[in-house]
């Protein structure tokens, strides 16, 4: 626990500062970290040494440089020009190459790459300087939720709620961590309602953005720990001590990024 204390706080000291200042910095941060990421899905899977799965990386510097040239409009093409590359390599080194070594490259660019430029997205929302305080409702949903689900699950826990992936989960720690995210979200927005003015009615749509998001941010780290199980791993890395690699830590931020970018545009366009 200790370790896991003192890691969390060297983990703040980058992460604060760096959804602060934002802008470029921000993105090659995320960029880095997202390559982490990346990695850390393809060693899960055995898969880190083969030549075909440098394509992931390749894709995902790209990726980002579109995004700083803000031409990211090419995603799609960029896509298919990666799975085309992929299928290539898969067709000239048969039978060395299996379909799934195509599949994972692919799945792990999608999900630790461009999942994570949300992240970024979100913060660049510059309507009164909203983009701040939008950017913290991934981790209100991702690591508050978890941090209020675990000290619901010590202190109510009694009903298992996945004991096949995460056998010290509860019902009672999930709906704990929900509505512990959510209040937090909804004091945000109160506080600093003046600055939300993306939103008509700021209160009521970070809260029911925030609950959303911290239900679906269960998924995300079960999703997660799913991969874990099925390849036999404790961790994805020991890249923070006592928390795990990127794919431990950012698991939920990763999975509900992009479902709080599009709910913002959403309630900021409907209601």
């Amino acid at each position: 626990m200790k370790t896991r204390v003192i890691s969390g706080i060297f983990l703040l000291a980058i992460l604060l500062p760096t959804l602060i200042v934002g802008g470029d910095f921000m993105l090659a941060v995320i960029a880095v970290v997202s390559t982490a990421g990346i990695f850390e899905l393809l060693k899960a899977h055995g898969q880190h040494k083969k030549k075909i799965s440098s394509i992931a990386y390749l894709a995902n510097v790209l990726f980002y440089l579109m995004i700083f040239m803000e031409v990211e409009s090419f995603f799609i093409v960029e896509l298919i020009v990666v799975f085309l590359l992929l299928l290539v390599s898969y067709v000239i080194s048969y039978p060395d190459y299996k379909f799934m070594d195509v599949a994972i490259p692919l799945v792990s660019f999608v999900y630790a790459g461009v999942f994570m430029s949300y992240i970024y997205r979100i913060r660049s929302i510059d309507e009164d300087g909203a983009g701040v305080y939008l950017v913290c409702l991934v981790f209100i949903c991702s690591w508050l939720c978890d941090t209020c689900a675990y000290f619901s699950g010590v202190t109510l826990g009694k009903h298992k709620a996945f004991p096949k992936l995460s056998p010290k989960k509860t019902w009672e720690g999930c709906i704990g961590g929900v509505l512990g995210a959510t209040v937090i979200g909804t004091v945000l927005a109160f506080v600093f309602s003046s600055k939300l003015t993306v939103f008509e009615y700021p209160v009521l749509e970070i809260a029911a953005i925030t609950f959303i998001g911290s239900v679906l941010s269960i998924f995300g780290d079960l999703a997660a720990s799913a991969i874990k199980r099925e390849n036999g791993l404790k961790d994805y890395s020991n890249l923070i001590p006592g928390h795990g690699g990127i794919m431990d830590r950012f698991d939920s931020v990763i999975f509900i990024s992009p479902v709080i970018y599009y709910m913002i545009n959403v309630f900021s366009k409907v209601l």
